[in-house]
């Protein structure tokens, strides 16, 4: 794709490219030997400004969060669906005194009634939820 740089050689049912771009689907022409891979890549959560007091998270939003003055309890967002998720990030590195709670309510995490707490200067986390059976799960921190 682009420069003209695609090589690609068949060995039984594996083929071996040299470079490879994808942007979109997966199409191949059996009839042409043509083969074009794409794929939607996600998109990162977006930034907004610091929350310095207690928020109810965005869906595919990442959360700077200010604990400076006070530690913060983060809500989750209403109403989830397979695949929402959203993002926690201490960025005024202070979160050791005064932690991110991330409380789930009536929501899971892991399955149970439980919080997640960010403890640790600089801490981050990345939530997805799975399902009302699971709930949110942490899929970095």
């Amino acid at each position: 794709s682009g420069d003209g740089q695609f090589f690609k050689e068949k060995v039984g049912v594996d083929l071996r490219f040299r470079r490879l771009a994808v942007s979109g689907g997966l199409t191949v022409n059996t009839a042409t030997n043509d083969v074009e891979l794409s794929t939607t890549a996600p998109q990162p959560p977006t930034t907004e400004t610091l929350h310095t007091s207690n928020f109810t998270a965005v869906n595919f939003r990442l959360h700077q969060v200010n604990t400076t003055s006070a530690a913060i309890t983060v809500t989750p967002p209403s109403s989830p669906a397979i695949g929402d998720r959203f993002a926690v990030v201490d960025a005024r590195l202070t979160a050791a005194s005064n932690n991110i709670t991330i409380s789930f309510g009536s929501q899971l995490i892991y399955g149970q009634n439980d919080t997640y707490v960010i403890n640790v200067n600089g801490g981050y986390a990345e939530f997805i939820y799975m399902g009302t059976s699971t709930g949110w799960v942490a899929t970095k921190g």
